[in-house]
């Protein structure tokens, strides 16, 4: 799906087109050959892809109870919600950007 800069937004061509986002943006991404020969020039400039992984799973620290399973009431405000965030840090071109989320 070809489109003029600015024309429509993506996600309604996406809607139109019965198409996912993610399948849209997948089409745009190069193909896992191109990746070997992004790869190739890269180590033969002396870089590499910055691959960044926050999360280990694999260890023998305890891990803390779910307590999703519990109400939460706040004066009747809050009462059976739970709130969940998470954390990701965004590659720029002047270092990492730390993006938290509720």
């Amino acid at each position: 799906m070809a489109r003029p800069e600015g024309e429509f937004p993506v996600r309604l061509l996406c809607r139109v087109l019965e198409v996912s986002v993610s399948g849209y943006s997948a089409h745009l991404r190069p193909p896992d050959r191109w990746r070997a020969v992004i790869d190739e020039l890269l180590r033969a400039h002396g870089r590499t892809r910055v691959r960044v992984r926050t999360t280990d799973s694999h260890h023998d620290h305890p891990i803390a109870p779910t307590l999703l399973a519990r109400p939460c009431d706040l004066n009747g405000v809050a009462l059976h919600r739970s709130w969940i965030g998470d954390i990701t840090d965004i590659p720029t071109r002047e270092g990492f950007l730390s993006l938290a989320t509720v």
